[in-house]
């Protein structure tokens, strides 16, 4: 019976130590004055004696787009006392220039609701990379580590007549994992995939990329001029700056960072009504029709196979038997 008191009131200390819990936080912006076709990358940092907190609410921040790419944890423990960090990492992507005010992200904790400061950033126009000779260090105008593009090979086309499209990755850095691709929205086409995927080695201006091409077959559906929005890729490379020891380091997971290209204008021609064959299907394209017979001698009664191949550029849904 002469334990209990003595439980109770460690309990008791317990408690008043974990309600004087206190957390900070802060929120910063990797570069407040960005491209419209750049991104820029918001840390909301959670610091403080908790052993687990709930992630921040995000804002409403009109203007721009914005992606959760992941968040890590710091532990340190000196003199037996531990603190944690929270980093919760955000992409913001512009969709159009000016200034702007990010406003303050909140975390709720134990009851009591913390704030960042506002952020601001400034949206200029969208930049064009100089790919130059290489340069020593990180002077203005070296060319990227990474950058992505996207083009068409054609700048105009008739309805049903197909266009390349062909998204490229150029990389001089070793990523973590995989990238993950995500293609614009082609409305008004009809999209078939290419592959395979090609990856080869490219000398550009005196600078060594690795370069992976991922391409799609489209046949516009009506005519008029349409615009390809932006592709997308996340990628994740070795974040060496965010972390001070090597433990940290070993288990890091890695930055993630999102580029994007810019849009593709596309004009789209009605098919002319002169010339139009009688009984057209709506097959447009330049093909090569072949016809073969298995056997050229046959006996009365035996069968004989006729093939029709068809080979060429465009959509082979709209070829009729």
């Amino acid at each position: 019976m002469r334990r209990i008191p003595i439980f109770l009131f460690m309990a008791v200390l317990a408690l008043c130590s974990r309600l004087d819990a206190q957390i900070e936080v802060s929120a910063s912006i990797n570069n407040s004055v960005i491209a419209l076709n750049e991104q820029a990358e918001v840390r909301v940092t959670v610091s403080g004696n908790a052993k687990s907190i709930s992630e921040p609410v995000v804002p409403a921040i009109d203007n721009f787009q914005i992606a959760g790419s992941g968040r890590s944890q710091n532990i340190s423990i000196v003199n037996g006392s531990m603190t944690s960090s929270f980093v919760y990492s955000y992409i913001l992507y512009p969709k159009k220039t000016g200034d702007f005010v990010i406003p303050p992200f909140t975390v709720n904790y134990r009851n009591t609701r913390y704030s960042t400061e506002p952020l601001n950033i400034k949206v200029v126009k969208e930049k064009e990379y100089n790919l130059g000779a290489p340069s020593a260090g990180t002077a203005p105008g070296a060319p990227p580590e990474m950058y992505v593009e996207q083009d068409l090979d054609l700048p105009q086309a008739y309805v049903g007549q197909q266009v390349t499209y062909v998204f490229k990755f150029y990389r001089r850095v070793n990523l973590v994992s995989n990238p993950s691709f995500e293609a614009p929205d082609f409305k008004g086409f009809i999209k078939e995939d290419l592959p395979p995927n090609k990856t080869y080695r490219a000398n550009i201006k005196g600078m060594q990329y690795m370069v992976t091409e991922v391409r799609f077959a489209l046949f516009p559906i009506s005519s008029g001029d349409y615009v390809i929005p932006q592709a997308r890729l996340i990628v994740t490379v070795e974040d060496v700056f965010s972390a001070d020891d090597f433990f940290s380091r070993f288990f890091s997971e890695g930055k993630k960072k999102a580029l994007t290209t810019s849009p593709l204008e596309v004009h789209i021609k009605p098919l002319p009504e002169e010339g139009r064959p009688s009984g057209f299907s709506g097959a447009v394209g330049e093909y090569d029709v072949k016809i073969s017979l298995d056997k050229q001698t046959v006996k009365q009664g035996e069968p004989v196979t006729l093939s029709v191949d068809i080979e060429g550029v465009g959509d082979p849904k709209t070829i009729k038997a």
